[in-house]
């Protein structure tokens, strides 16, 4: 009698569209309930947060990446408790953000924007605007601060930040030609 393989049951799921609001209620949730592949899609208004990926391979976009008037009115802004975005440790060029605004209407210890820390996010299409860091009494702005990581920007906007948008520390180096638009 020949043997006949057992059918494979396959493990991989297909990637899955989150969206903000309609399946999950927040940014956050959404993050929470994703996993490696798949996107949160969020929808134009202001959104108070601060956002980590925990090392997920998921991508946090505006509903229409392409527009930069959508994106300009999907917007991020900080909730108090630390960065608006932090990528620590984990993160790779597939934890990504896309066409989204990320402005500096609140303030923070380590910087209102993004926040990377030994890690490699992809950014791309995003605006950063209105950022103010206090340090030690005083306002330090800036949109974006590194500390040996190496983020990667394409077709992102700085503008309106107390800094000139971005803010590496420890060795890191920012490229401007990942930069579309650096503007003060």
């Amino acid at each position: 009698m020949a043997h006949r393989p057992e059918a494979i049951a396959s493990t991989t799921r297909p990637e899955a569209t989150l969206r903000v609001p309609g399946d999950y209620p927040t940014i956050r949730t959404a993050i929470d309930a994703a996993q490696n592949g798949d996107r949160a899609l969020v929808k134009p208004g202001t959104y108070a947060v601060h956002l980590r990926f925990w090392g997920k391979a998921i991508l946090v976009t505006g509903v229409e990446p392409g527009d930069s008037t959508v994106a300009a009115i999907t917007t991020l802004v900080a909730d108090s408790s630390g960065p608006i975005l932090s990528f620590r440790d984990v993160e790779d060029r597939k934890s990504s953000v896309r066409a989204l605004t990320v402005s500096g209407q609140g303030r923070s210890r380590e910087g209102t924007g993004l926040l990377c820390e030994n890690a490699l996010p992809t950014v791309v299409s995003c605006i950063f605007r209105n950022h103010r860091r206090e340090s030690f009494g005083q306002l330090q702005g800036e949109a974006v601060h590194v500390t040996g990581g190496e983020p990667a920007f394409v077709g992102c906007r700085f503008f309106d930040n107390e800094l000139d948008g971005a803010y590496f520390v420890d060795g890191s180096a920012l490229n401007r030609g990942w930069i579309s638009a650096f503007e003060r």
